[in-house]
C-alpha cells in the first residue's frame, strides 16, 4: 500500500452529508478536489452529492506522518478503557 501512495497518490470520497470525514481527510492532508454533484440515487430514493479529496504523491510522507500520529493518540487515549465495566 505504501508503494501504492509513493507512486500514484490516493483518492479519498465521502458523502456530501458525511461532515465528520470531510472533516478527518481535510486534517489528514488531502486537497478538495470539488463535489460531484447528484452522483447517486440512495435506497431511500434521496439524490447523494460525492465529496472528492486527494493526495498526490509528493504530499504523501506528510499524509502518512499525520494519519501515523493521529493512530498513535488514538491508542494512547485507548489505554485503561479496553477492560472497563
Amino acid at each position: 500500500m505504501q508503494r501504492a501512495f509513493n507512486n500514484w497518490g490516493a483518492a479519498f470520497r465521502t458523502d456530501h452529508l458525511n461532515v465528520r470525514s470531510q472533516s478527518a481527510i481535510r486534517k489528514l492532508g488531502a486537497v478538495y478536489e470539488g463535489t460531484l454533484r447528484n452522483r447517486r440515487i440512495r435506497k431511500d430514493g434521496n439524490i447523494r452529492h460525492t465529496v472528492s479529496f486527494s493526495a498526490i504523491p509528493e504530499e504523501w510522507p506528510h499524509i502518512n506522518q499525520e494519519f501515523l500520529k493521529r493512530i498513535e493518540e488514538y491508542r494512547c487515549g485507548m489505554e485503561g478503557h479496553l477492560f472497563e465495566a
